[in-house]
Parts: structure tokens; C-alpha cells; sequence
């Protein structure tokens, strides 16, 4: 939760100061993609055995990963960062909600009651907000 909140902060804070969405995603993974080459070195073999797996790595960082962070920078330049990171808890249970629908996939109890829990603490936080003034500060 931490580096998510500061990963969003981060964000909005260069955003702020006039640089590109397109710039700070780069900058942010351009930044952090040495310590993550290490560690695909060591535990990530499997990704590269074949061209079918090399094709689904390519396609998933270049497809979704792309489109979805260029979203989030972009709802950074217009939303307040606290409710962006609030927005951005949404993305496993609608990623869980598709490999149900598309894929397939089962889900066990606790995943079930993890999912309404992370939908009802969204609508709680929801409410919560819009009964108060929202900050002048956008990164509140």
C-alpha cells in the first residue's frame, strides 16, 4: 500500500510540474527497470522459453500495461491523486471479474468475500467523501 501511494504521488507530483504522461511513464519504469531485469534473471526463465511465451510478455506490456498506465496518468492530470489510487484498488476485481467471465476461472470463498469487501470499502470511502469539501490540494 505504501508503494502504491507513493508511486501515485510520485506521479501526480511530475505531472504537476508540466512533464508528459508519456515522459513520466518513462521515466518512472525507464527508472525502476534495472532492479526488475535482475530480478526477471533470476525467476523469470520460463517467460523467454519459447517465442509463444516471449509473444504473450511483448503483448501484455505493450497492450494493456501501456494503455492502462497512460489512463492513470491521465486521470492524474485531472483528478486528485488520493482519488485516483482510491479509483485504482478497482483493478483486481475487475481483472478477477474477467478471467470469470472470459477465461474460465473459479473462485474460492475468500476470493468471493475479498472482492465485495474491496467493493464495499470503495462505496464506503465513496459516500464518505462526497459529503465533505474536497481539498485545495490536489495530492491529498
Amino acid at each position: 500500500g505504501l508503494s502504491s501511494g507513493l508511486f501515485t504521488y510520485v506521479f501526480g507530483r511530475l505531472l504537476d510540474r508540466g512533464h508528459t504522461p508519456r515522459g513520466v511513464i518513462g521515466a518512472v519504469f525507464g527508472g525502476g527497470s534495472p532492479v526488475l531485469l535482475v530480478v526477471l534473471a533470476i525467476t523469470g526463465a520460463g517467460l523467454f522459453g519459447s517465442w509463444q511465451n516471449a509473444s504473450i510478455v511483448a503483448y501484455l506490456v505493450l497492450g494493456p500495461m501501456v494503455v492502462a498506465y497512460l489512463a492513470f496518468s491521465r486521470a492524474l492530470q485531472k483528478v486528485r491523486s488520493s482519488t485516483v489510487a482510491t479509483l485504482a484498488l478497482l483493478e483486481p476485481v475487475v481483472a478477477t471479474a474477467l478471467a470469470v467471465l472470459f477465461v474460465g476461472e473459479r473462485l474460492g470463498p475468500l476470493a468471493l468475500v475479498g472482492g465485495v469487501a474491496v467493493l464495499l470499502s470503495l462505496a464506503l470511502v465513496s459516500r464518505a467523501s462526497s459529503e465533505r469539501t474536497p481539498p485545495k490540494s490536489a495530492y491529498s
